[in-house]
């Protein structure tokens, strides 16, 4: 049988600063898209040294010394590479995740470890190769339905036995958790080409496990999914998408954004479930507003007596 109880509650309301917190974001994620690009610029600056070629008198001697050169800038080379695997090296190894948090992780919900972790806000931008007949308004749902399903518990190390696999993954990340995906109009890919490219922007929390984790080794394994050629494969879209090119990734730096809620100590939140003031509470700026819900609740077996059922409702 099925029970519908109605109930009306009074409720407080905080200010709405979602403005604040969007323009934040917004602010976040251009000072992340440059620092990435400079950061491209500057080792494609460092590919493009030339050494020059010496006269013929002295050969020998600026041969050595070029070879001295070269050494300098190929172990340069090799020591960034060295300090970029020792980062991932130096982390703590973690066992891979469980079946329920993978599950958790797919319906974009917290995970058991989840309470404690640190939490970093990427961006990826991607082009979706359309064909010409192609519905955003589709595309756009089938993208909010899928991402967070099939996506993201890849980060995780889930395990969904589909085309894209991250070889030794040490586990790092916790929980992944979509905030924002937005789909542009297409436009022809490159000047070059008359194919069409929906530009795809993809906005995700990562909670990882280790709080000295750097962003490069999040960003490697974002860009190891999100760049992955199986990744079209895995999706399996109905609407006509034919290729995906990764563009960009990279962190939102985010300063001082504000929350919509102070943080709550444990005997607030006592309070709270007694159904009590809380500490304070007089002082604060609140509308009082009456609410009124309406729950389906799926019985297994009938009850003669349904007000046990609403009491223990209403103490939950």
């Amino acid at each position: 049988s099925v029970t519908q109880w109605t109930e009306a509650v009074e409720a407080t309301t905080a200010p709405d600063n979602t403005e604040e917190v969007e323009a934040a974001r917004r602010e976040g994620r251009e000072l992340g898209r440059e620092e990435e690009r400079t950061a491209r610029e500057e080792e494609e600056e460092g590919r493009k040294l030339v050494i020059a070629v010496p006269a013929p008198k002295d050969m020998k001697k600026c041969m050595l010394a070029a070879f001295v050169v070269s050494f300098a800038i190929a172990a340069g080379v090799i020591t960034w590479l060295l300090l970029v695997s020792g980062d991932a090296s130096n982390l703590q190894t973690f066992g891979p995740p469980s079946i329920e948090d993978c599950l958790a992780v797919s319906n974009g919900m917290e995970t058991e470890g989840q309470n404690g972790t640190t939490a970093k806000s990427f961006g990826v931008e991607m082009d979706f190769a359309v064909g010409s007949n192609v519905n955003l308004e589709f595309l756009q749902t089938e993208l909010d339905a899928y991402m967070q399903r099939d996506v993201l518990p890849l980060l995780v190390g889930c395990d969904l036995e589909g085309s894209v696999f991250v070889e030794n993954n040490i586990f790092i990340i916790e929980n992944a958790i979509v905030q924002l995906i937005s789909v542009d109009d297409p436009t022809t890919c490159s000047s070059n080409s008359e194919q069409l490219c929906s530009p795809v922007y993809v906005e995700l929390d990562i909670f990882s496990k280790d709080e000295n984790v750097s962003s490069e080794v999040l960003l490697e394994l974002l860009t190891r999914i999100f760049g992955d050629e199986g990744l079209l494969k895995d999706l399996n879209f109905a609407s006509s998408v034919e290729d995906i090119n990764l563009t960009e990734a990279y962190e939102i730096l985010l300063s001082g954004v504000p929350t919509s809620s102070p943080s709550i100590q444990d005997e607030t939140c006592a309070e709270i479930a007694n159904g009590n003031d809380v500490n304070g509470q007089e002082d604060l700026l609140v509308v009082m507003k009456g609410y009124d819900v309406l729950m389906d609740v799926t019985l297994d077996s009938e009850i003669e007596d349904e007000s046990s059922l609403t009491m223990a409702m209403e103490e939950k």
